[in-house]
């Protein structure tokens, strides 16, 4: 039970990204205005609220491997953090940038800038703990199903 830093700020960023990207897969992101999407190649809110969700599940097992299986959770982490990322350019080809849609002053234009921020901080964190862990998956591997160690 060794990286505490890199766990702890992945365990409070998967937690955050867990919850968000969940709840708006299923109160958000299925609410907002059709006319919205319309140019782009959705027709409907039913795939991106999916792409959400996946994100959100990803965060959620990235959480669970925190505790269960650290030297797992580096590797989940990034594809978390990359996840989130796809997601919000995605949605900024299909949408617009926020930023230049409602202006800098707006507080809620800055959500595309925040979770890309998220998700790329996810995906360093969740690199530096893979790294940090590969000494453990290393002992692991050496090690057979009954706990001992294999001799070479």
């Amino acid at each position: 039970m060794r990286h505490y830093a890199s766990r702890g700020l992945l365990a409070v960023l998967s937690a955050f990204i867990a919850l968000t990207t969940i709840a708006g897969a299923l109160f958000v992101v299925p609410t907002l205005p059709p006319d919205w999407i319309e140019g782009s190649v959705f027709i409907d809110y039913s795939i991106p609220a999916l792409a959400l969700g996946l994100v959100g599940v990803l965060s959620v097992v990235t959480f669970v491997l925190l505790v269960l299986r650290p030297e797992l959770a580096g590797v989940f982490a990034i594809a978390t953090g990359l996840a989130m990322i796809v997601f919000e350019l995605v949605e900024i080809g299909a949408v617009g940038f926020s930023i230049v849609e409602y202006g800098m002053d707006e507080p809620v234009a800055w959500l595309q800038v925040v979770y890309l921020g998220i998700g790329a901080l996810t995906a360093g964190a969740g690199s530096a703990l893979w790294q940090a862990t590969a000494a453990d998956r290393e002992r692991i591997a050496r090690t057979d199903p009954s706990g001992s160690a294999i001799r070479h």
